[in-house]
């Protein structure tokens, strides 16, 4: 017999021990009792070990409490799960583990709770559920496998109140990442999923980083199942608070935050909404009008601009403290775009009326150096954005033209040519090969990057084309326009499926969350709606 076969026929006869034991579940704050029993399967939590998880646990929950969708009553009984679940790990393993974390981390712990002393590459992941064991499931996501080589699941056996003087959990087993297969964004685990627990410690001794090699598995996000089946979108919030129409949008990687600025002559105000609840975090107000909004990659960072200062500017997300203030620029400019992994920024806006040229600046931010500047529009540029790589730059400008660039020496690629007037917005798809662009003269046009080439030609606005946003998944691209409607087509037959009717005056903005299943709209009937699928 195996070793993972014996793990499994232990557990086995775990979980009938404690289906025969019901009674011994229901007293288990009895701790003498429940020692002598079963000394590796429960531990119980009371006195000073408790009052410290207790208070850290209330501190990260006021710390958090602005920005999470949750009452601060779910958010404490979530830490305080967690916490209690890595107290028992970490007085189980010994110095098998690195010890117990109780500092506030702004980033989080990366989903690694533990890592092996001897190996501090791999890590261990404690996850804690409440209810009855033979019905609890374990949600492990992709980031958490990939990250670890252990998941250890632990239960309590009875619904938490803050008023307990003491709990009892129980180690209901473990499970190498290498061991569990799936599909989706997640893999539920119950207890006939898991591994004896008397096996965990002989197996993290035996692990070693030249022959333990972390399984990494790609799970297929849920909005890409049901993209295909929409039936109809519906506005499920209209946010009002600017005074003036709205002008940028912008969400945060996460999908939990939405910023917004707006376009009226005096109007320097940026607020900060939580996307799930609709409530309005922060307002703050710059120096000058806000001319643009983007989220770093890693949503902890808020890029902005501001057209009569010249001044870009980083803001801490989570204290909207400024974190730098750039003033490279000697002119004024107007339309930014910023680089996947936040580190290259491209603006443009300004003219030479005597060389009849607009240029765009490339800027390293890591550097603080320019790196190159774009020449060959003959109008206006009005809009740029990278590739999803960082490599290619597309710009838009009143020439009708569209230019691909080379981020790494500034070259141009490739001008597209088909539009009869402004080009108002440009946008890659998510896979980089195709791009969108909106016009002036009503129309859509999607072009294959790689060659130059119009795929599509969309048509059915009445009126300017603002604004073009791709789905995460990339089947569908949406279009806001000055005729007030907003558009979903279907970007591989360039066919229109909705339209989406609400706002009183022209939409200027769009953006998909990362769920595909939501989409924000902002318009110059100071407004910003949030329509979701109705599948």
């Amino acid at each position: 017999m195996d070793w993972i076969n014996l793990q499994q026929q232990l557990q086995d006869d775990f979980t009938k021990r404690l289906s025969l034991n019901s009674n011994l579940l229901n007293s288990l704050s009895d701790i003498n009792n429940e020692l002598k029993i079963y000394p590796n399967e429960f531990r119980i939590v009371y006195g000073e070990d408790l009052k410290n998880i207790i208070k850290y646990c209330w501190e990260i929950t006021d710390k958090f409490k602005k920005t999470s969708q949750k009452s601060v009553y779910e958010n404490f009984v979530n830490n305080l799960q967690g916490k209690l679940g890595e107290l028992v790990v970490k007085q189980y393993l010994g110095n098998l583990v690195t010890a117990i974390d109780l500092q506030i981390k702004l980033g989080g712990d990366g989903k690694v709770d533990f890592r092996l002393t001897s190996e501090p590459s791999l890590g261990i992941q404690v996850k804690v559920r409440s209810g009855e064991f033979n019905f609890v499931k374990w949600s492990v996501d992709v980031e958490e496998i990939n990250n670890n080589s252990v998941i250890i699941c632990l239960l309590i056996p009875e619904k938490i109140t803050i008023l307990q003087q003491k709990y009892c959990l129980i180690f209901a087993g473990f499970i190498p990442v290498s061991l569990i297969n799936g599909s989706g964004t997640k893999v539920s685990l119950g207890i006939n999923d898991l591994l004896y627990i008397g096996g965990l410690k002989k197996y993290l001794s035996s692990l070693q980083s030249n022959n333990c090699t972390l399984k990494k598995i790609e799970f297929t996000p849920a909005y890409q199942a049901k993209s295909t089946t929409l039936t109809s979108w519906k506005c499920i919030y209209t946010l009002t608070g600017h005074t003036s129409g709205i002008k940028y949008i912008s969400i945060s990687p996460d999908g939990y935050i939405l910023a917004s600025a707006s376009i009226g002559l005096d109007n320097k105000v940026t607020n900060i909404w939580h996307l799930e609840t609709r409530k309005k975090l922060y307002t703050f107000t710059a120096n000058t009008k806000v001319e643009f909004l983007a989220f770093t990659n890693q949503g902890q960072t808020l890029v902005s601009s501001g057209s009569e200062d010249e001044t870009i500017r980083l803001c801490n997300t989570g204290t909207l403290l400024e974190l730098r203030a750039l003033k490279y620029y000697d002119k004024w400019f107007r339309y930014l775009a910023i680089s996947s992994d936040g580190d290259t920024i491209a603006s443009s806006g300004g003219w030479n009326k005597l060389g009849g040229e607009s240029s765009i600046k490339l800027l390293q931010l890591s550097t603080k150096q320019e790196l190159h500047i774009l020449r060959g529009h003959r109008d206006y540029v009005r809009s740029i954005a990278f590739s999803p790589d960082g490599q290619i730059l597309a710009s838009g400008s009143d020439d009708t033209t569209i230019k691909i660039w080379q981020v790494s020496t500034g070259k141009k690629i490739l001008t597209l040519t088909g539009h009869n007037d402004w080009v108002f917005s440009v946008a890659f798809s998510p896979d980089g090969e195709l791009l969108a662009s909106s016009s002036d003269d009503t129309t859509i046009k999607i072009w294959q990057v790689s060659t130059g080439k119009e795929v599509q030609t969309l048509t059915s606005h009445t009126s300017y084309v603002h604004a073009v946003a791709f789905s995460p998944d990339g089947q569908l691209l949406a279009s806001g326009s000055e005729d007030k409607t907003i558009k979903i087509w279907q970007v591989s037959k360039g066919q229109e499926l909705f339209t989406l009717t609400g706002h009183t005056e022209s939409v200027n903005c769009i953006a998909f969350a990362p769920d595909g299943q939501t989409l924000v709209s902002g318009s110059d009937d100071k407004t910003i709606k949030i329509w979701r699928v109705n599948n």
